[in-house]
């Protein structure tokens, strides 16, 4: 299932791994994706969405990665919401 129903957007669960992903490493986290995407996910390797972001970054790839906004209102949820990069 598509969130607006458009094949060239993200899934349900593509869109929640991304979000757990930005919640897990806090403001720089699109650039720790995209630094992970560039070394083949690499740094995914302990990441239980691992094969989820991998299939995003084959399926849309590192420019779709720079122009994607979470979601307005979007607000880390969890333990590791109040650290800043998550670690």
């Amino acid at each position: 299932m598509y969130i607006d129903g458009m094949k060239n957007t993200l899934t349900v669960e593509e869109a929640a791994a991304i979000q757990r992903f930005a919640t897990n490493e806090g403001r720089r986290w699109k650039s720790i994706l995209l630094d992970q995407w560039m070394r083949a996910c690499s740094g995914l390797m302990d990441d239980p969405d691992q094969s989820i972001l991998q299939h995003i970054r084959n399926a849309y790839g590192p420019s779709w990665l720079a122009s994607y906004r979470l979601p307005k209102g979007w607000k880390p949820v969890g333990p590791l919401s109040g650290q800043i990069g998550g670690r």
